[in-house]
């Protein structure tokens, strides 16, 4: 039957292509169809849009700041701390928010709700994969 129009498969190429992507599939591999592929190559090819140089751009910056103080481990109260006076005030690094620890309880909800992470463990990986938490990042 080769005298079919474009688009028109027989019963043997229909079998060999779900054989294929079943194959494929049990080997851990994605299987799209054609408008899919060319949609995920497109992505893929196009160069990066403007990117934002904050990491998480859709956290507001009290939320980034909360998220990247308990990706250093820090504890509610802790980040709820009130900073010591300016005369001696730490490094960026060590600083405080400044906020009742029910307004930090609050705040780290709305983080793990934002990043669809189920615990603050989850939340300080994926800060620490973004770069925040360490030394060098001042959020």
């Amino acid at each position: 039957m080769e005298g079919h129009g474009p688009g028109v498969a027989d019963d043997d190429t229909r079998e060999t292509c779900a054989a294929r992507a079943l194959l494929g599939v049990a080997r851990g591999e994605a299987v799209f169809g054609p408008r899919i592929a060319q949609r995920v190559l497109s992505h893929f090819a196009a160069p990066p849009a403007a990117r934002s140089p904050l990491p998480f751009p859709h956290l507001t910056d009290r939320e980034r700041e909360t998220l990247d103080l308990i990706s250093r481990g820090l504890d509610n109260a802790s980040i709820a701390r009130r900073p010591p006076p300016a005369a001696r005030r730490p490094p960026p690094a060590a600083r405080r928010l400044s906020l009742s620890e029910k307004t930090i309880r609050n705040r780290v909800s709305d983080v793990l709700a934002k990043l669809h992470a189920r615990s603050r463990t989850e939340a300080a990986a994926l800060a620490r994969d973004a770069g925040l938490g360490h030394p060098r990042h001042s959020a």
